[in-house]
């Protein structure tokens, strides 16, 4: 687990500097992310947390935040995600879900004009 948050903080953190980049003074990054001691991240990862940070910084903070929060899941080891039941629902569906526009699959079988199963 300790991959995952270190992961994703540092995600954070970059997305945070990106979307400040053009501003003259850039507010620091809550305090939740200075006053933790995440671990170390391999060069790769390092690499990876800054591009996803940086991509996500191009994007609606929606999205931004389902980028982090499918890559703090994926971090996470298998048998972690099971047992926790981590899952990371994407924002469209979870709004639709609240919203009550999820609507029952249908499961009518499709058939050509003639009969024959297919679709038509």
């Amino acid at each position: 687990m300790a991959f995952a948050r270190a992961l994703a903080t540092r995600i954070v953190e970059h997305y945070w500097a990106a979307i400040q980049a053009g501003y003259d003074e850039a507010w620091p990054p809550p305090a939740r992310f200075t006053e933790v001691d995440i671990g170390r991240l391999s060069r790769e990862a390092q690499w990876l947390a800054k591009a996803i940070g940086r991509i996500a910084a191009g994007v609606d903070p929606i999205t931004a935040g389902h980028f982090v929060g499918t890559t703090y899941a994926a971090a996470l080891p298998p048998d972690v995600r099971a047992r926790l039941g981590v899952y990371y629902t994407p924002p469209a569906l979870a709004t639709r879900r609240r919203s009550g526009q999820v609507v029952r699959p249908s499961y009518r079988r499709r058939t050509h004009r003639d009969g024959r199963p297919g679709s038509s």
